[in-house]
């Protein structure tokens, strides 16, 4: 529920994308243990994109496509006030360093 569907594609994702009314955030951990913590743009069935601002970025070369993460999300329960948290992993497949940036997984 709360979701709406957004139009247009994101990269080469061709299934039809949702968008959440409310804000869900997502915290990214990858296989080097670098945390950042970000907001779900959208989502399909093959895949989801997360907008993180550019000044988290580490120096390095730790977030880059095919990296391996794990994807933490709280969703919302059936009750109003309840938060289902879900981890899922999950890899890059495509960053676009703008002012806010989306990772699709």
């Amino acid at each position: 529920g709360n979701l709406c569907y957004v139009s247009g594609s994101m990269g080469q994702r061709k299934n039809p994308r949702v968008q959440p009314e409310t804000p869900l955030q997502a915290d990214i951990k990858t296989n080097h243990g670098f945390k950042l913590s970000g907001e779900i743009i959208d989502l399909s069935l093959d895949g989801l994109a997360v907008g993180v601002h550019n000044d988290v970025f580490p120096g390095d070369d730790l977030l880059t496509p095919q990296t391996s993460v794990e994807i933490s999300v709280a969703l919302p329960g059936k009750e109003h006030d309840s938060l289902q948290d879900i981890t899922i992993p999950a890899m890059i497949v495509y960053i676009n360093q703008n002012q806010q940036s989306p990772f699709c997984f």
